[in-house]
């Protein structure tokens, strides 16, 4: 996942740069265990290595890829983009999740009109 993150260019570079100096740290994910192996063949080696050290580590892993997310089967805590946000209506960071996710869909990240809705019903936007 390091080497995808390293072929950035531009501000989202020195934003990454800024973040492996003061906040990331980069660890070697071990060997998958037999039970993620069916699970970690079918996805990248980015994804495939997140889903391992998130195993190894016990830690809940930030995942959107519907294959990533099978990691549950195998033991492994995951959440999206959407449950960070609504942690985050609950925790009092954010107003409201809706607004943050439709601008996002605006920048180009992928989120259906079912998710929206499911996400402002989950977060107790919807009347």
């Amino acid at each position: 996942m390091h080497r995808e993150l390293l072929a950035k260019t531009g501000a989202e570079s020195q934003r990454l740069d800024e973040a492996f100096a003061h906040y990331i740290r980069l660890s070697q994910a071990p060997e998958p265990s037999p039970n993620l192996e069916p699970i970690v063949r079918r996805l990248g080696a980015g994804e495939g290595q997140a889903i391992v050290l998130a195993h190894h580590l016990g830690a809940l892993l930030l995942m959107d890829e519907r294959l990533g997310r099978s990691a549950r089967r195998a033991g492994v805590q995951v959440t999206g983009v959407v449950g960070v946000l609504i942690r985050a209506k609950e925790t009092g960071l954010l107003s409201q999740v809706r607004p943050v996710l439709e601008a996002m869909r605006r920048e180009g990240y992928w989120l259906s009109d079912a998710v929206l809705d499911t996400a402002a019903r989950l977060a107790g936007e919807v009347e």
